[in-house]
């Protein structure tokens, strides 16, 4: 795993100053090597954290005169590796990143998709330069365009820190307020800076400028297999994933909620590591205030015990204080590069810290309800106009400075962004109708859903320079699950039924038939007054950005108000994260120094 940086142009003695800056920015996603290049015509720079293959893994790598930064895990390495010596390329040692190189070098464009895994990388040379991401966009990677250089980073902040400027215009205020936390592919909040979308490359030359070129599209194909054909591919393809992610030359352990998702993992992952370490998060408070809802049904707190005992694991409870859950809101502000999921976010934050103090690398259980079906907007037959986590948006528009209503038109851009995934799913002509709803459901959750997630997961581990891989998130069980019958992935009329099914022989029924709870949040009324405290200052503050860009009677009406569950983001973010998420609204306009321009 690495932060990896490029920028085209000749480079003077300042300017190599200059990239060093901005590349150490990303020194979190990789302290153990600094690796840089510089040229006449391009300059490429890594922070390397070593997992793999420590020597030949080095970073840039120099091939056939050309300099390449990688940053991500590809799983499928020995493959690729004896494709390449049948075909006479040497490989030295066993990394990715050297094979990765080779294979993209000797194969070109057409042998993206031979690649499994998580990546991002960038091969420069006087020529061209190319710059890939993974086909689920599980790894990140920014682009812009300064003084006519392409600049490319794994986060925004090291763009950021080389342009010295940092402006939000109505496109962006429409994201930070239409859409956040979720994202419109291809963009991101500030202006002149974009991402490369999962399953596209970037081509840059002083001829033809730059190019995005989509190279990867989730196909629909024929399903014709039994129920039980089924559920052995499943239990094969999940267990071959978990497997592929073990490999590791540094320690692993396992994300451990207690869900279904997570429970899996651990049960594969610990017939290979023995003394298998596990570890799971609490809020201070959350054993005395809890209470159930439709949401979440349980606290995890009383399930993984029992999954602690059967498996016999070596389990860490981490528990975050209230005090620190609210402090770290700003450090997950600067992690992400702008406001993001508040508490949700800063936990696991503080669970990444905990976790590596021992390992490097953890296994996670994110993408198992995208591709399963464990959402209750995948099995509530209700008529969906727009992304169901959005499902009451006249609450997200009514907060909003009635200044910039009619001038940001947020439902229209909710709207559009719906329209550009959902007009490109790709369906058989003898779809269904549930089928056709299957297909739709699955691509919103990929491509606006999930990508929040993987950002989240992306940006809070490798902040404590934690590597979180995600088996759920292999693309071969990805497209397998894209054709699979609804029928079948609802079996027994529960959620995420055929998952269940393929590992029932494996877990507790405690597990088997707990109901899918989102990741915790704090239930404790004490952090939502330890909120107000800090926004009660910042809303009598005339200059706080807060009275730009929301009704601020409307947020004190809000704060005074006793109900709890209003759906902010899904059910992910409610009261207590929407204030916290208002805090860091302020807190980032004021820290990146944010320009705003509303012409």
């Amino acid at each position: 795993m690495c932060g990896i940086m490029l920028k085209s142009g000749f480079h003077t003695e300042t300017d190599i100053d200059k990239f060093s800056r901005s590349l150490k920015l990303l020194k979190s996603r990789g302290p153990d090597e600094f690796g840089l290049y510089f040229g006449p015509k391009y300059a490429v720079g890594t922070q390397r954290l070593v997992v793999i293959d420590k020597i030949n893994g080095k970073q840039p790598l120099t091939y056939l005169n050309k300099h390449f930064i990688y940053n991500g895990e590809v799983y499928n390495t020995e493959i690729l590796k004896e494709k390449l010596k049948n075909d006479g390329v040497e490989v030295l040692g066993y990394g990715d990143t050297e094979i990765v190189l080779k294979y993209f070098s000797t194969y070109g464009y057409e042998s993206l998709n031979d690649l499994r895994g998580m990546f991002s990388f960038c091969l420069a040379s006087d020529e061209e330069i190319i710059a890939v991401r993974d086909q689920l966009g599980i790894k990140p990677l920014y682009y812009s365009i300064f003084n006519n250089d392409v600049i490319i980073a794994s986060e925004i902040k090291a763009i950021l820190e080389y342009s010295k400027k940092a402006v939000v215009t109505k496109r962006g205020l429409k994201e930070l307020l239409g859409l956040s936390p979720a994202f419109r592919l291809g963009t991101t909040i500030y202006e002149d800076i974009y991402e490369v979308p999962p399953g596209h490359y970037l081509h840059f030359d002083r001829i033809n400028g730059l190019s995005i070129t989509k190279y990867y599209t989730l196909k629909a194909q024929k399903y014709d297999k039994t129920f039980e054909e089924c559920v052995n591919d499943v239990k094969k393809l999940v267990t071959d994933s978990v497997h592929q992610q073990l490999i590791s030359d540094v320690s692993c352990c396992t994300f451990l909620s207690g869900g279904l998702d997570s429970t899996i993992i651990t049960a594969i992952a610990k017939k290979k590591i023995s003394q298998l370490e596990t570890y799971s998060i609490e809020y201070e408070g959350n054993k005395q205030s809890f209470i159930a809802n439709d949401f979440q049904t349980s606290s995890d707190i009383k399930t993984i015990p029992n999954v602690v005992s059967y498996y016999n694991l070596n389990h860490h409870y981490e528990e975050v204080s209230l005090n620190n859950l609210v402090d770290m809101l700003k450090t997950a502000v600067i992690l992400r590069d702008g406001p993001g999921m508040a508490d949700v976010d800063a936990s696991l934050f503080y669970l990444a810290k905990s976790i590596k103090k021992r390992h490097t690398v953890a296994l996670s259980g994110e993408g198992a309800d995208e591709i399963f079906g464990g959402y209750p907007w995948f099995y509530k037959h209700t008529d969906y106009k727009t992304f169901p986590w959005f499902r009451e948006y006249e609450m997200r528009e009514s907060l909003i400075n009635p200044n910039l209503i009619d001038s940001l038109n947020l439902s229209k851009y909710l709207e559009d962004t719906y329209h550009m995934i959902s007009s490109n799913v790709d369906y058989l002509e003898d779809d269904s109708d549930a089928m056709k709803n299957h297909r739709l459901m699955t691509c919103l959750n990929l491509y606006n859903f999930m990508p929040n997630l993987a950002v989240r997961k992306d940006r809070m581990t490798m902040g404590a320079s934690l590597e979180a891989r995600l088996p759920f998130l292999n693309l071969d069980l990805v497209e397998y699950m894209y054709n699979v019958p609804f029928s079948y992935k609802f079996y027994n009329n529960m959620e995420k039924g055929l998952l269940r099914e393929a590992f029932k022989d494996e877990l507790i029924e405690e597990v088997y038939l707990r109901k899918k709870n989102p990741y915790p949040k704090t239930h404790d009324k004490r952090y939502e007054n330890l909120i107000i405290e800090l926004l009660n200052p910042i809303l009598l503050d005339d200059s706080s950005i807060l009275h730009t860009l929301f009704s601020i009677d409307k947020i004190k009406k809000l704060m005074a108000s006793s109900e709890n569950n209003i759906p902010w983001f899904g059910q992910l973010m409610t009261k207590p994260q929407l204030l916290a998420f208002l805090y860091q609204i302020d807190f980032w306009f004021k820290e990146y120094k944010i320009e705003l321009r509303l012409d």
